[in-house]
């Protein structure tokens, strides 16, 4: 993958459930989902086949190094070049206010302080664009540029579950 990232599709990883995204430079969010872990590989599968992104991410906490290596073993994420693990950091805390800013409150919950709302429904598939967004805004804004990820290392998982260093995304 040289050049130009058009698409990216992240994963939120859980131990129950996973939130997908699928995401393009400039904010465009194509898809997005929350899909039962033990049904991750088979939606990431159909999800590769239908928006071809050029780069598959993971974040880095919560569940993430089993996630990254079973998706790893995938031969449609090797051909992408592997999993790349995205800082994970504060992502649910932005999830909710992202779901709220798409689905404001109505009524009276209006009135209630925006600290204490609580979304009705899980909230990881907001999460993973935030995962997407980060890994998109550290590698040239909006552009989504690559650079050094083109030609060098990717932030692979490896089977002692540790990343390069050099290759963290933190945003």
């Amino acid at each position: 993958m040289a050049g130009r990232v058009r698409r990216v599709m992240a994963i939120d990883p859980g131990r129950a459930k996973c939130g997908v995204a699928v995401v393009e430079p400039g904010g465009g969010v194509l898809h997005r989902e929350v899909v039962a872990t033990a049904d991750l590989e088979r939606r990431v599968v159909v999800l590769l086949a239908r928006y071809a992104p050029d780069v598959l991410v993971v974040g880095d906490r919560t569940g993430s190094g089993p996630i990254a290596r079973r998706l790893g073993a995938l031969s449609e994420v090797r051909a992408l070049g592997g999993v790349v693990a995205v800082d994970e950091r504060d992502s649910s805390l932005e999830a909710r206010r992202r779901y709220f800013q798409a689905m404001p409150p109505r009524g009276l919950w209006r009135l209630v302080p925006a600290g204490l709302r609580v979304p009705p429904v899980p909230v990881d598939d907001w999460a993973a664009v935030v995962l997407a967004e980060r890994f998109l805004s550290s590698h040239g804004g909006g552009g989504g540029r690559i650079g050094s990820f083109a030609a060098g290392p990717r932030a692979r998982w490896s089977e002692s579950h540790a990343v390069e260093p050099s290759a963290r995304c933190e945003a």
